[in-house]
Formats: C-alpha cells, structure tokens, sequence
C-alpha cells in the first residue's frame, strides 16, 4: 500500500538531485589567487613577505590541491569522497567563494537538502554581484521548496519515545502480576487483586499503541564529519541537519 508515495519520494529526490539550473558536470574552476614568492625582492621595491603571509600563501596551494582533487572525484561521481575534499579546500582558503557554491552542488546531487541549502546561503552571503545573489536565491527558494515537499511525502506515523516505552513497559508489568497471581492464588481467594493488575495491563496496553500510531514519527537527525589535512595540522568539520 505505501509503493506509491515511495515511489514519489524518489521521483522527487531525482528531480531535486539533479533539477540545478544550468549546474555544469564539472565544477568550476577556482578563482586565480596569488601565491607569495620565497624570492628575495628587488632592492628597494618592497619588504620580505611576513611568516603570516607565507602561511596564507601555502594553505592557499594546498587549498588548490584539496579542490582539483575534489572536482576529479566529482567527474567520476564519488560525491562523497568529493565533499570531503571541497570541505577540506574551504577550511583551508576561507576567501575561494567558488567553494561553496560547490559544495552546495555536490550536497545538492547527494540529496543533502539541509547542507546545500547551508552552502548556498553562505556563497550568497559572500558575493556581491547582484546577477549571482539573484541565481543563488532561486537555487535556494527551489531547495525549500523540494525540502518541504520531501518531508510532507515522508511523514509517516509511529512514535517510540520514551513516553511510549514506559507506558509499554507498565503495561506489560502489570499484566505479568495480574497472570502470575491468577496463576498461584488458591481456591476461593479474593479474584479482585489479580482482575485489577490485569485491567491495569490491559489499558496501558491500549494507551500504548493509541501513543504510538496516533502521533508522527520524528524527523531524522543527520551528523556528517569531514577531516583534511592542512598546512599546521589537520582541519575538522561537522556539519547535519538537526
């Protein structure tokens, strides 16, 4: 009976997957930054580049590695293994704005709603071409969109919470004591006990199904984790939806 609506989710996912408008199979290329030469300078053109800057100028180069790996894993269709290595790209060069547009892509073709529309907010918070903001905001109003689309076909009912569990749990206790005592009383004893110990179960019983299927099943909570390798150390990130 539930075939149907499934096979709409994933109709709607498919579109969702790969619905971007005008979204290329590759990624595009990042912005040209420069790096800052180890060369000593000419005399009396300019000062040796700080500590900081050779810095920046490295994570940047390591940033450009994490990125074309990224974009070959993302030819080949390995998404995943593509997040990683954008994620890892971005936490090293904070300014490549082309990153998260990206990222905002590949999350889009995994069907991580939550997380494209994180990236794609984040890239149109950082442009400031008005064509660009305009392009990004319908990608983002089509994302809600599908967001809310999914979740309204998905919603099914059938709440375990702890509420539920512990009625579960009284029910079963009391009608275990009402069938034991039943079972051990001698003839001519007091039935009352036992009748009521079993009633008892019985309606916790009832009120733990009505608990049940008479609410809707919460929303699943997604935790993603991403690690790269950077130029002092390593880099961490979270991410989900939550």
């Amino acid at each position: 009976m539930r075939r149907p609506a499934f096979f709409s989710s994933l109709c709607v996912a498919a579109l969702v997957a790969f619905g971007s408008a005008g979204a290329a199979q590759q990624l595009p290329a990042p912005p040209v930054t420069s790096a800052v030469s180890d060369a000593d300078p000419e005399p009396g053109t300019s000062t040796p580049p700080t500590a900081a800057a050779r810095a920046n100028a490295s994570n940047r180069e390591l940033a450009v590695i994490h990125y074309e790996r990224g974009r070959s894993l993302y030819a080949a269709g390995r998404y995943r293994e593509a997040v990683v290595e954008l994620e890892t790209a971005y936490s090293l060069d904070r300014t490549g704005t082309n990153l998260l547009l990206n990222l905002g892509m590949v999350h889009e073709r995994l069907g991580h709603i939550d997380l494209a529309i994180l990236a794609y907010q984040r890239h149109m918070e950082s442009v400031s071409d008005p064509a660009e903001r305009i392009r990004t905001q319908r990608i983002l109003t089509r994302l809600r969109g599908a967001r809310t689309e999914l979740a309204s076909m998905s919603r099914h009912h059938g709440r375990a919470d702890g509420l539920f569990w512990g009625v579960t749990g009284g029910a079963l206790a009391a009608t275990t004591i009402g069938v034991v005592m039943f079972a051990t009383q001698r003839p001519g004893a007091d039935a009352t006990p036992p009748l009521v110990f079993t009633a008892t179960g019985v309606s916790l019983g009832v009120l733990a199904t009505v608990l049940y299927f008479a609410r809707e099943a919460p929303e699943r909570r997604s935790l993603f984790v991403t690690a790269g390798p950077t130029h002092d150390g390593a880099a961490l990130g979270l991410a989900g939806s939550f």
